[in-house]
């Protein structure tokens, strides 16, 4: 069946798994069997930015609520600015259904960052998963998940503010996403190089069978 959108590929992992490297050079690989390929960063932003709708509210609610110290580099949000975020790019994905009808579907769309994060990531742990679930059904599904599982040292050694048991929490949970969404596969290999190879072997596998 020919397909009636880009082929849409999410990478997914904590910070420091190399999620915007490996997109960056993916986007650069000649052989990957697409017209062209771009690197999205959340969503195509049909709706203006989340900064100019809802930034000057959030900005006057800190400065009466102040955040207290905290041992790491930002504590999570409280869970109804979360809900605030998630809502915004769930609808903003919703919306960019049609956005996507009108792209080239021989084009490859390699997000980088996307509505999936919001599941793991430490400032949105706050908002039960329950939620982002059920705002998920706004979302388009992308054509192919890829779990970066890089070494959870390594991952800390570049992001020092992510704790060990952080990072483990980040990991089990994208394992279970990408146990419930298909098609999904896993890349536990060190390297850029290694990592980018094995993405294009799989994205070119699954594109072939779209």
């Amino acid at each position: 069946m020919k397909r009636r959108r880009p082929f849409c590929v999410v990478l997914l992992g904590p910070d420091g798994s190399g999620k915007t490297t490996v997109a960056e050079q993916l986007a650069r690989q000649p052989d990957l069997p697409f017209a062209q390929r771009q690197v999205v960063r959340w969503s195509l932003n049909v709706l203006p930015p989340f900064e100019s709708i809802f930034g000057g509210f959030i900005m006057w609610w800190e400065r009466r609520h102040p955040t207290p110290p905290s041992n790491v580099a930002s504590p999570p949000l409280p869970a109804w600015q979360s809900f605030i975020v998630v809502a915004y790019h769930a609808v903003d994905m919703g919306l960019s259904r049609l956005a996507l009808r009108r792209k080239n579907a021989e084009d490859l769309l390699i997000f980088d960052r996307s509505y999936f994060d919001f599941h793991y990531l430490y400032g949105h742990r706050a908002l039960p998963r329950r939620v982002v679930r059920w705002l998920e059904s706004l979302v388009p599904q992308p054509n192919l998940m890829l779990f970066l599982q890089r070494d959870p040292a390594l991952i800390q050694r570049d992001k020092p503010e992510l704790l060990h048991s952080e990072i483990r929490r980040q990991q089990a949970i994208i394992e279970d996403l990408v146990s419930t969404h298909a098609p999904s596969e896993r890349i536990a290999l060190e390297g850029i190089d290694a990592v980018v190879a094995r993405a294009v072997e799989l994205i070119r596998r699954h594109a072939e069978a779209a």
